[in-house]
């Protein structure tokens, strides 16, 4: 659903599935939402301008099995290419925890399959906070971010965060066990690294609520992360792993983080600014309407005329018959002569005075 910043309904879209991973790429604009993260996943990539929606399929992921399908949960943008989280591995898997995708050649076709490339394999080996090199099994790899040139993302059945630093042929892997103070473990959900004091956090929970956090609290540099088990949103130290709730009492489980920030350049000046473009094209639209109805009653009547014309003049051409029939028949009238007998043949035959000798 897409509304506008001051929580104007917009549009909605009608996807095939359980949404999951929801981002917009930076480049576009375009909104790439992935659905059945558990199994049998696919992607639907929307344009809020011309609110156009195209489906996309993929291959079996690599790291189903007997157990589980595989699927793919969260989606990242950085530096110019898509990354994926790839979730709910078979534990005897070998396949990937994080993929590089890219979309086909022709993105205007349905239901085209999507490319996928390994970026970072499930079974891995990673650096923890005291420099040790550890081998990992990612069993729930879940949702995913970027700080500066690196994905971070939650193995989060693991309570475990995990960084690729500048992915590519030269990355590497740290890991940090997520743990409160007391260093209970903690599974977290989503993380948000603040890029800036100017703005609002945003919070949705299970319950389908948002919530705005705005005012001296938000600073750049501040790390959130939503800790559903426990209904609260933290504090994370991405170095350590130290978890520190902060705020608490939502409707549901917190899930999703994003920024919003403030100004004319910032998200909310560009949504309030297409929510204005918005309004004025659909009053264009409303307009044109209108037009082409008057338009259409303006012919309907120009054809109504035509047809009362038509009806005149076929009248007045019955009338014209009608009289020059009435002026024949007058006419035969007087040119026929009257006859009167003044004596009748009978009586006249009778009559002695009418007789010659």
């Amino acid at each position: 659903m897409e509304f506008s910043a001051s929580g104007t309904f917009l549009h909605y879209w009608q996807t095939s599935g359980h949404n999951d991973g929801l981002k917009i790429d930076p480049e576009t604009g375009n909104v790439w939402a992935l659905q059945n993260e558990d199994g049998n996943p696919n992607l639907v990539v929307i344009s809020p301008t011309t609110t156009a929606a195209i489906a996309y399929t993929f291959a079996t992921p690599d790291n189903g099995g007997t157990g589980t399908p595989g699927g793919y949960d969260d989606i990242t943008f950085l530096n110019g290419r898509v990354y994926m989280t790839e979730s709910n591995p078979d534990p005897t898997s070998t396949g990937s925890a994080v993929v590089q995708v890219r979309l086909p050649a022709d993105p205007a076709v349905n239901n085209q399959v999507i490319i996928v490339r390994q970026v970072l394999p499930n079974n891995t080996t990673a650096t923890n906070p005291s420099g040790q090199t550890v081998s990992l099994f990612l069993s729930d790899p879940d949702s995913m971010t970027a700080s500066g040139n690196n994905l971070v993302f939650t193995s989060q059945a693991d309570n475990e965060v995990l960084t690729i630093h500048n992915p590519g042929p030269h990355q590497f892997v740290t890991v940090v066990p997520v743990h409160d103070a007391l260093s209970n473990s903690f599974e977290v959900d989503d993380t948000l690294f603040t890029p800036s004091g100017a703005g609002a956090i945003l919070v949705v929970d299970s319950a389908g609520t948002v919530y705005e956090i705005t005012g001296p609290a938000v600073t750049k540099g501040l790390v959130l992360s939503s800790a559903d088990a426990s209904n609260a949103l933290g504090t994370f130290d991405p170095k350590t792993g130290l978890f520190t709730p902060i705020i608490t009492g939502f409707a549901g489980q917190p899930k999703g983080l994003a920024f919003l920030p403030t100004g004319s350049l910032g998200i909310s000046g560009e949504l309030v600014k297409k929510d204005s473009m918005r309004k004025c094209i659909d009053h264009l639209i409303e307009c044109k309407q209108e037009l082409q109805a008057v338009r259409l009653s303006k012919e309907n009547l120009a054809q109504e005329l035509a047809a009362v014309h038509k009806d005149r003049e076929e009248m007045r051409h019955e009338v014209q018959h009608l009289r020059e029939r009435l002026a024949s028949l007058e006419g035969r009238q007087s040119a026929t002569p009257i006859i009167v007998p003044v004596v009748a043949p009978s009586a006249a035959s009778n009559d002695p005075s009418m007789k010659t000798d």
